[in-house]
């Protein structure tokens, strides 16, 4: 996994205020992990690629917020937040 050293992608560990949980799927580039904070439950993308494919990713990322922001429906995830660090935490 090319998250950096300091994240932590287990079961219970905390990431920008919420609780991971189980691993709901896996792709090539990121996986998706179930997430609380308080009541809200929600699914959180973690991308898993090396420094030289980041921009790639983040281009990549970018235009998927960008359609879903525009869906509406409810067998489709919504989008609340997006947040971008250096360390991918």
């Amino acid at each position: 996994m090319a998250l950096s050293p300091s994240s932590d992608t287990r079961l219970g560990a905390q990431l920008a205020g919420y609780t991971l949980g189980r691993l709901l799927g896996a792709g090539s580039g990121s996986q998706v992990r179930l997430a609380q904070k308080e009541s809200r439950r929600v699914a959180i993308k973690l991308p898993d690629v090396s420094a030289e494919l980041r921009a790639q990713f983040e281009d990549m990322l970018s235009r998927e917020v960008a359609a879903l922001s525009r869906l509406v429906h409810p067998h489709i995830v919504r989008m609340f937040t997006r947040r971008d660090s250096p360390t991918w935490t």
